[in-house]
């Protein structure tokens, strides 16, 4: 930090100088790209006097919209919103309400969407807007920046003569003369090392005077040294190599065998291990041409497999019927079976699916309707014979758990031809290494503002 360059500039909002923490909105590039832990601040550069050391740097990003500061725009944002309706922050009764602590001025920043310097009912519309979709942004934007400043007092030690519990030792480390703060003069306080959190604004009440006038501030570089700010790292680079081993690997056989056989155990062929060579690439392969193939000359086996599962439904209403996909048709729950006894599915190595597949986001589901045979014969005693008109068919597919839900009515199954059945098609999409994207539902609330 002794080589920066002195820093100044002004505050020009009310209510960012508040106890130890020192704000600044929309920071310049001096501000971010200098390091400035160790730097003396002056809040107030006409009260030279009233100096501080920086000690903790950080820099935020505000989302427009985002009222409440949690990282959601949602509807607790609409209501704050809806709260600070006829506030500004160029207004003397909002900058009483800042310095008393009832608002902050960056949830006002936050609130104003439309960037005309007032809260209004336009804001809390467009903030609305926005959570149904029906828009992509604000005018003012998407987001901007704070930087926030931690403060300590600029001098007095912190050494042998400060103890943890808050008192003062005059003579060092022998144990004698533990002093109360409270028996110490502010000078003292100062120079025999007693810590304490300072309070910006109530020591300078320009900070919180209303109206606010712009206070110019300056930063002034000092020589300042920490243990935590040398960085050594001793990763070297890594080349590739080559480890040798005694055990081989198998090629993966996705073959099942019989559940009853028999096994002639009079002739075992005997077999020798001729272990293996792993090959170590500590970072990129790059491939000019060609494919990864087996040593058969075959094409390996990319991580991921797709598994059509068709359910055909009987001609019985179903009414929020559930069927635990997962457990009963994929996932091996005991010897290779699922939990109704079939053969589990397989990732690309041949490994059987495990029951915790769901939790390690390896499985995706797709439902769709293969096909619809209604029942239109219908019969009635008031009415006798009519064609059904309200037939209804319909699935829901929970991808957090993997269980089917189906309301259907009035379906017709014929016995000879197969394509005279409604057929529910589940494709089931196995990659152990796991997915990168996350399944996405657009609410109905949200489908009006998406489309064009």
């Amino acid at each position: 930090p002794k080589s920066n360059s002195l820093i100044e500039g002004t505050q020009d909002l009310p209510g960012l100088v508040r106890g130890d923490i020192f704000t600044v909105v929309a920071p310049g590039p001096d501000l971010l790209a200098q390091n400035l832990l160790g730097s003396k601040l002056i809040p107030n550069d006409d009260c030279a006097a009233k100096d501080y050391r920086i000690f903790r740097v950080t820099l935020c990003i505000d989302g427009y919209g985002d009222v409440n500061g949690d990282g959601y725009i949602d509807a607790l944002d609409v209501a704050r919103a809806n709260d600070l309706i006829g506030e500004s922050l160029s207004s003397a009764s909002t900058q009483q309400k800042i310095a008393d602590g009832y608002i902050s001025t960056l949830e006002m920043l936050r609130a104003d969407v439309d960037g005309d310097g007032y809260i209004t009912s336009v804001d809390v519309a467009l903030i609305g807007q926005f959570i149904r979709r029906e828009i992509a942004g604000f005018p003012v934007g998407v987001s901007f920046n704070h930087l926030e400043l931690q403060v300590q007092q600029a001098i007095g030690r912190y050494d042998g003569y400060f103890d943890c519990d808050g008192y003062v030792r005059l003579d060092g480390y022998l144990g004698l003369n533990i002093v109360s703060p409270d028996d110490l003069d502010p000078f003292e306080l100062i120079y025999d090392g007693y810590l304490k959190v300072p309070d910006m604004n109530g020591s300078d009440p320009v900070f919180d005077s209303v109206p606010f006038i712009p206070v110019p501030y300056a930063i002034i570089p000092q020589a300042f040294w920490q243990d935590y700010l040398l960085a050594f790292s001793s990763e070297s680079r890594l080349v590739p190599a080559i480890f040798t081993f005694g055990e081989r690997t198998f090629a993966p056989n996705c073959q099942t065998g019989l559940d009853f056989t028999c096994t002639d155990r009079s002739f075992i062929e005997p077999s020798c291990d001729p272990g293996r060579n792993d090959f170590y690439l500590p970072d990129n392969l790059i491939m000019r041409r060609g494919q990864i193939l087996n040593p058969d000359g075959s094409q390996y086996a990319v991580d991921l497999e797709v598994v059509p599962i068709v359910i055909e439904l009987p001609a019985i209403p179903l009414s929020e019927s559930s069927l635990n996909v997962f457990e009963k048709l994929i996932a091996d729950f005991s010897d290779g079976k699922t939990a109704a006894g079939f053969p589990a599915m397989r990732f690309s190595d041949c490994t059987t699916v495990k029951p915790d597949a769901l939790f390690k986001n390896q499985v995706r589901f797709g439902v769709s309707i293969q096909s619809f045979y209604p029942n239109l014969d219908g019969y009635t005693e008031l009415d006798g014979y009519g064609v059904i008109v309200d037939d209804i068919i319909g699935v829901f597919m929970d991808s957090t758990n993997g269980i089917l839900t189906l309301s259907i009515k009035d379906l017709a199954e014929d016995p000879v031809f197969l394509t005279l059945v409604t057929k529910i098609q589940v494709m089931v999409y196995l990659k152990k290494a796991g997915w990168k994207n996350m399944p996405r539902v657009v609410q109905s609330t949200e489908l009006q503002g998406l489309l064009s």
